[in-house]
């Protein structure tokens, strides 16, 4: 049941509410409401005053202390937007400063916090009243009504404009119409770029005005932080500043241009007298600044729009050809090249008619992303219509275009376009024209875009997923003249069907076969011999789709031309078209590569079927190969991928076995980094040895290196005892192979290291352990790592013994030969003794952080 009228004293009154604190605020709204109110909330003090400029209130309700602008700024500001509008404080800081403060700005009404429900709305009521009462005998009110009937004037046609400098032209002239001011001014902010309108009303000095212009940048600075450029620039209207005219500035009121939370410019008003700006005058010029605000924001969507393509946020079509014609002529005037880009997506339509015109819609936006993100700072960027993009480098040579050109071909490759939904893998084809200053008065901007769509063409033609660059445009330094447009070529204006190299020497038929093409949209280069046809085909690779060839020519005949020109390129379509049709001509023209043999005289309709099957089987050839191309290089750079993780994870593997290893040899504490000495020694020696391929070599580093990981289940008590063993200490020890080979042998990868492991204590006699083994019982790399460990053993120093000298030690390994060692191994070993040597003391001064002995 809804309340009765007269328990909502505030029904229909429009109030806001001003407040940072978000909870107290809803609160405030929430009581307001049920008081019958429309009530609308602001933040802090800058967003009730942006909120202000765009709507009538009856009632401000504003707390004093806010993080922005407090609650006494902005009511200075409400107050000369809307001098009659009543306004109550809700504060909890009411302090007797605060409250003279308050007065000085025509409020009285203040609360104090927490909110009393019937305080408030006796409070609001009384101040309604009362600002009834004042606009009801202030007649600035009707004046300021008629102030806005005339801004609304003036603003309506400052948003059929295009320009930000028009649309202050129009509004400055209006506002100086109807305020009387000495100067009006609009300052308006446009990307950065600063624009200045004076309108001059009064007779004043270039000093004058010279001052208001610096009144404007204080003012913009103080209030946005932000410098603006020194001079600054200006445009004046109205009456000429003349030196006679009044110098001194009597008063002055300037006002921020809000758009959104940003300062977007300012207005200011200049008079020759003091205090000439009344309540009602100021309120007049805050509106007038809301109203830039929203001709401002007009002007940048209305830009926005004007430029840019709503799919993808690019510059559209028709700016782009605007920029084209813009950067053409200054390159011209500045003599420097620029290049354009043409870029079109393969398949585009298969995408739409497949997944429907929202995932394309997708696609196009995310390529334009990639294309923005791959440009330069100083390229331009914009959708060409469809599925075509544009890419112009405004002072770019051949090299810029063409590593733009493979930049973005191979951004597009890595993509993924759609991911999470349909994870699609797209291709593109690029054309790259550039245009030098030296080039011909009618190779202009629209003959450079030509030349890109052109050289577009090309890489479709070539199988896609790739960029041709256009042919080189001819200068002044160039000899010959500038090709002539070629009479037979296909219909201008349009992409030709394909392009076809007719070679016949009679000139009837010729001339028909010319004719018939081009009136079926083909682009047609003829020439009357098998010579001049190869030298075409030599001319410019790949330019040709297909060659018509008459069997019967002097000098090269068809067959001889076919051979030929598939040498040159074998992706065009070869095609006899012959008079002498026998099944010999026939036969011999099909083993040489022709696609089809064709007899004289052909009818049109014939001839367009030949062609349409030619040109089809040739896309279907070139698509395969760059299929085959696409996958062999998916195939090479996902075995490079699997290669690469692969060495990350031996990598990682062997940093992890390093770093056991390392503990082990840290537990005990006199053997140093001997793991990995005896690792780097046997893959020494292991090279001396005939056979050792790459994977022995990983096996007998991995032994070496592990060679003590069962020592992990020997007790510290045994492994690290002062004395000697006890036999009962001894049958411990001895299991520490057997202990190493179950750790190992469960990874595939350490399989064959775990056999080195297990036999790297058994003796070439048979006296060793765990398992008795002798003579080639034991593996090579065993028997190969008894030797370095004995060596490095003897080598190095202990607690209970000094190293023994590189002779001492030789002595002793020669000795042990048939009985710890095998022969062959330490022959070998010996052979390479002194290059061991050095690395041992090289390994050995790199753990002592000395520099290594010689």
């Amino acid at each position: 049941m809804a309340a009765p009228a007269d328990n909502l004293p505030l029904l229909g009154r429009r109030i806001l509410v001003v407040d940072d604190d978000e909870l107290f605020r809803t609160l405030v709204l929430r009581t307001l409401e049920t008081l019958g109110a429309h009530a609308q909330a602001a933040a802090d003090g800058r967003d009730g005053l942006h909120t202000l400029m765009g709507a009538d209130f009856d009632l401000l309700v504003v707390d004093l202390r806010m993080k922005e602008m407090d609650g006494l700024g902005f009511l200075r500001e409400a107050r000369q937007i809307w001098p009659w509008i009543g306004a109550v404080v809700l504060t909890g800081y009411a302090t007797p400063e605060a409250c003279h403060q308050l007065a000085a700005v025509g409020v009285s009404r203040v609360l104090e916090k927490p909110l009393d429900t019937a305080v408030l709305s006796h409070a609001a009521v009384a101040e309604i009243e009362a600002a009834a009462r004042r606009a009801a005998t202030d007649a600035g009110s009707e004046r300021l009504r008629q102030q806005l009937r005339i801004l609304r004037l003036m603003t309506e046609p400052a948003l059929k404009v295009q320009t930000l400098p028009q649309a202050l032209r129009g509004l400055v002239a209006g506002l100086a119409a109807v305020v009387p001011a000495a100067i009006v001014g609009v300052l308006g902010i446009e990307d950065g770029v600063p624009a200045l309108i004076l309108h001059v009303r009064e007779s004043v000095s270039p000093a004058f005005a010279a001052a208001v212009r610096q009144l404007v940048a204080d003012r913009y600075q103080a209030l946005s932080g932000r410098r603006l450029p020194e001079p600054l620039p200006y445009e004046s209207q109205g009456i000429e500043c003349r030196p006679e005219g009044v110098a001194t500035v009597g008063s002055t009121f300037c006002i921020p241009i809000i758009l959104g939370r940003e300062i977007r410019g300012l207005v200011v008003l200049a008079a020759t007298r003091p205090d000439s700006f009344p309540p009602g005058e100021s309120a007049f010029v805050y509106h007038v600044a809301n109203h830039l605000s929203t001709v401002l924001l007009a002007l940048d969507r209305m830009r926005a729009l004007a430029i840019h393509d709503p799919v993808t946020g690019l510059l559209n079509r028709t700016f782009l050809e605007q920029e084209a014609r813009r950067l053409w002529l200054r390159s011209r005037r500045y003599r420097h090249p620029m290049v354009a880009i043409l870029i079109d997506i393969d398949h585009f339509k298969a995408v739409n008619d497949s997944y429907g015109h929202p995932v394309g819609d997708g696609v196009l936006r995310e390529l334009g992303d990639l294309l923005r993100a791959t440009a330069r700072e100083s390229d331009i960027v914009g959708r060409y219509g469809g599925e075509e993009f544009l890419v112009i480098l405004p002072n770019g040579e051949h090299a810029d275009g063409a590593g733009c050109a493979e930049r973005i071909l191979n951004r597009v490759r890595r993509h993924v376009f759609c991911p999470r939904t349909h994870d699609l893998h797209l291709t593109i084809s690029l054309g790259v024209a550039v245009a030098h200053p030296d080039d011909p008065e009618n190779i202009g901007e629209a003959r450079l875009l030509a030349l890109a769509d052109s050289a577009m063409y090309e890489a479709k033609r070539a199988g896609r997923d790739c960029w041709r660059a256009s042919r080189p445009l001819p200068t002044e330094a160039t000899d010959e003249p500038p090709t002539p447009p070629n009479p037979a070529s296909a219909r201008a204006g349009q992409r030709p069907q394909g392009r076809v190299l007719v070679a016949d020497d009679e000139p009837a038929v010729r001339a028909l076969l010319t004719a018939a093409l081009t009136r079926g949209g083909y682009e047609v280069t003829a020439v009357d011999n098998g010579a001049q046809a190869l030298d075409k085909a030599a001319q410019t690779p790949y330019a040709y789709d297909v060659v018509l060839a008459d069997l019967q020519m002097p000098g090269i005949d068809g067959i001889e031309l076919l051979r030929r020109v598939r040498t040159i390129d074998d992706t065009i379509i070869r095609i006899i078209v012959s008079g002498h049709a026998t099944v010999d001509n026939a036969i011999a023209s099909l083993r040489y590569g022709a696609f089809d043999f064709v007899q004289k005289p052909l009818s049109t309709d014939q001839l367009s079927l030949v062609m349409k099957r030619a040109l089809e089987y040739r896309r279907a050839l070139l698509e395969n190969r760059q299929y085959q191309r696409h996958l062999s290089d998916m195939v090479r750079e996902k075995s490079a991928r699997l290669r690469e993780s692969l060495d990350h994870i031996r990598a990682s593997y062997d940093f992890t076995l390093e770093a056991l290893v390392g503990l082990l040899d840290a537990r005990e504490r006199d053997v140093g980094q001997h793991s990995k000495r005896v690792r780097a020694l046997a893959l020494a020696l292991a090279q001396r040895l005939p056979g050792m391929d790459a994977d022995s070599l990983r096996d007998i580093g991995h032994g070496a290196l592990l060679h003590d990981i069962g020592k992990i289940g020997v007790p510290d008590s045994i492994l690290l005892k002062n004395g000697a063993l006890l036999p009962a200490d001894w049958e411990v020890m001895r299991r520490h192979p057997e202990i190493g080979y179950r750790i190992l042998c469960a990874s595939p990868y350490l399989r064959n290291a775990a056999e080195i492991v297990y036999a790297h204590q058994e003796h070439f006699d048979g006296t060793g352990y765990p398992r008795g083994l002798r003579g080639d019982q034991i593996c090579l790399g065993a028997r190969l790592f008894a030797v370095v460990d004995a060596y490095d053993a003897m080598r190095s120093r202990r607690i209970y013994r000094e190293a023994w000298g590189p002779e001492q030690t030789v002595t002793e390994i020669r000795a042990q030969a048939g009985r710890q060692f095998d022969p062959t191994v330490v022959a070998a070993f010996l052979s390479g003794q002194q290059e061991i040597e050095r690395l041992f003391l090289s390994l050995q001064s790199a753990e002592d952080g000395a520099p290594p002995q010689p």
